[in-house]
């Protein structure tokens, strides 16, 4: 992942690449050893959902927990407590079933 994220850095500001651009990132992933499945959504998308607009930042935490937009720190910090409980709790009650 170092590598990846190394050649997407040099790429934009070292040799000016357009890294919004999809053949680029793919470029990029392959020469670091990733496979890209081309056919397969893309996994920004897909953890995007339908009721994201696009806005960024957009993180999901635990995959149930989103928060867009610039936030500050002290509700990132809320919100990521509230997926850390959520997730002990569900981990207990499967545990206990």
């Amino acid at each position: 992942m170092y590598q990846l994220v190394e050649s997407i850095y040099c790429a934009f500001f070292s040799q000016g690449q357009d890294i919004g651009s999809t053949e680029t990132l793919q470029a990029l992933a392959q020469a670091s050893g990733f496979r890209w499945d081309a056919w397969s959504s893309s996994p920004l998308q897909s953890s995007m959902g339908a009721d994201h607009a696009g806005g960024v930042p957009h993180l999901v935490f635990n995959g149930q927990w989103p928060v867009t937009g610039a936030v500050p720190a002290s509700e990132l910090v809320r919100v990521m407590q509230q997926a850390v409980v959520a997730r002990r709790l569900d981990s207990e009650c499967k545990a206990n079933a």
